[in-house]
């Protein structure tokens, strides 16, 4: 039976523009604590989908985990951003909140 990465994998091979495939893939890579592989999907899928919110938020934490605290910030500036764009103040709030930890 494939694994839950193997699954994702699979349906990133599909669908490489699949938003919500890639950030699943990068979410399972992150839980796994393979966070140089989930930097990657991340990175694609932010590049591939400047819009896809959810990304920012946890691409910032991973850069976290892999103690690239500029890119984390960078990234939940940027998350800010595209939150106020698409009105979304709840995770604008969140990405502050999480910006000012860093601080």
């Amino acid at each position: 039976m494939p694994s839950i990465i193997d699954t994702f994998k699979e349906f990133v091979e599909k669908d490489p523009d699949n938003a919500f495939a890639r950030y699943s893939l990068a979410m399972v890579h992150k839980s796994a604590s393979e966070f140089d592989v989930a930097r990657e999907q991340f990175e694609t899928l932010m590049e591939r989908h400047p819009d896809y919110l959810p990304a920012y938020y946890q691409a910032a934490q991973n850069y976290e985990a892999l103690d690239e605290i500029d890119l984390a910030r960078a990234t939940y500036e940027r998350g800010i951003e595209v939150a106020e764009e698409q009105g979304d103040s709840h995770t604008a709030s969140e990405a502050r909140e999480a910006l000012e930890m860093l601080d």
